[in-house]
């Protein structure tokens, strides 16, 4: 009979260490799901608002380019102008 007590004693102790070694489990597996999206959600966060800066930057950079662009197409078109008259003007003063 104390045999059977100290059985059932052992199993009983056995099964809440092992409900409580489920249930520390569980939390633990909870915390770090939290842990992974909230860090998820930082870096979301973060790349948004580079790619906001980055786009506001570029958009900048853009216009500049552009004018740069056009103002060094002009110069551009009237030197070769410039330069194929002079050509021609050489080549009529030789024949």
């Amino acid at each position: 009979m104390i045999f059977l007590l100290q059985y059932l004693w052992l199993i009983l102790r056995l099964k809440e260490g092992v409900f409580t070694l489920i249930s520390e489990s569980i939390n633990f597996m909870i915390l770090g799901m939290i842990t992974v999206f909230s860090f998820l959600l930082i870096m979301i966060v973060v790349l948004k608002v580079q790619a906001f800066i980055v786009a506001k930057i570029n958009a900048n950079f853009d216009t500049d380019n552009k004018e740069n662009k056009n103002n060094n197409n002009n110069s551009l078109g009237q030197r070769k102008i410039a330069v194929i008259a002079a050509a021609i003007k050489k080549f009529k003063q030789n024949n």
